[in-house]
C-alpha cells in the first residue's frame, strides 16, 4: 500500500468492496475499508497520505471510516479516528445506513457506544430514511440484551415517541426469534411509561400545590 500511494495512488479512493446480505455491491472508500478490516496500521497509512477521516456516506457510498469501524467492533480504530476530529455521529447513507452508534448498538459493542457518546454521538439519533434502524432497534434486531439495557440507561427514552420504537424494536426481535429481546423491549418500555407516569404526576401535583398558594403562603406551612 505504501508503494502504491507513493506512486501518487488516490488515498480518498472509492472501490466497490462490500455485499450485503441480498448480495449487492455498494462502494466504499479505501479508509473504510481498512477501517472495517480492523487494520489501525493501514487505516495510519491513509491517513499520513492525506485521507479525509470527514469523508461522509453519499449515495452509492454506504460508509464512513469510523461508522465501518464501529460495524467491525474495532474500538481501537474508532478511537484513532475521533481523536483525528472524525464526527461521532456522521450521519448514515439514506438506504439502509447507520451512525456508527447504530452499528456498534448492532454488534453489541458497549465499549464503542460509550466512546462514541463520550464524543457527542446521540444515542437518539434517527434511522435512515429507507430500512434504518435506532440503536435500539438495531440491538433488539440482533438479540443484544444487555446493550438493550445500556441505551435505556444513557439516555433512550422509550416513552417520548408515542410507542414506535417500542413497536419496531419487538416486531424485529420477534422476526429474528431473539426472545428474550422482545421480553426485555417489552419491560423496558413498560418501565419507561412508568417513570413518564410518575414525572407528570408530579409536576400535576406541583401545579396544584402552586394554584392552591399562589403568593407563596405554602413556604410558610
Amino acid at each position: 500500500m505504501r508503494r502504491l500511494l507513493a506512486w501518487g495512488a488516490d488515498p480518498d479512493h472509492v472501490t466497490k468492496h462490500y455485499w450485503d446480505e441480498h448480495d449487492r455491491s455498494f462502494k466504499v472508500s479505501v479508509l473504510a475499508m481498512a477501517a472495517g478490516m480492523g487494520d489501525l496500521a493501514k487505516v495510519r497509512t491513509l491517513v499520513e497520505a492525506g485521507a479525509n477521516v470527514h469523508s461522509q456516506a453519499r449515495r452509492g457510498v454506504r460508509l464512513t471510516a469510523t461508522q465501518a469501524a464501529a460495524a467491525r467492533g474495532s474500538a481501537h480504530v474508532v478511537r484513532y479516528l475521533l481523536e483525528l476530529g472524525a464526527k461521532p455521529d456522521e450521519a448514515p447513507a439514506y438506504f439502509r445506513g447507520r451512525t456508527a452508534l447504530q452499528f456498534a448498538a448492532a454488534g453489541g459493542y458497549i465499549g464503542i457506544i460509550t466512546l462514541l457518546m463520550e464524543h457527542g454521538a446521540n444515542p437518539n439519533e434517527p434511522r435512515c430514511p429507507l430500512e434504518g434502524r435506532t440503536a435500539f432497534e438495531a440491538a433488539a434486531e440482533n438479540g443484544r440484551i444487555d446493550t438493550l439495557y445500556f441505551l435505556t440507561e444513557n439516555g433512550v427514552d422509550l416513552a417520548s415517541d408515542g410507542g414506535e420504537q417500542h413497536k419496531n424494536a419487538k416486531w424485529l426481535a420477534e422476526q429474528k426469534g431473539h426472545g428474550g429481546a422482545v421480553d426485555t423491549v417489552e419491560a423496558l418500555y413498560v418501565q419507561a411509561c412508568q417513570k413518564q407516569a410518575a414525572s407528570r404526576m408530579g409536576i400535576l401535583e406541583a401545579e396544584a400545590s402552586f394554584r392552591a398558594f399562589p403568593d407563596g403562603d405554602l413556604w410558610e406551612i
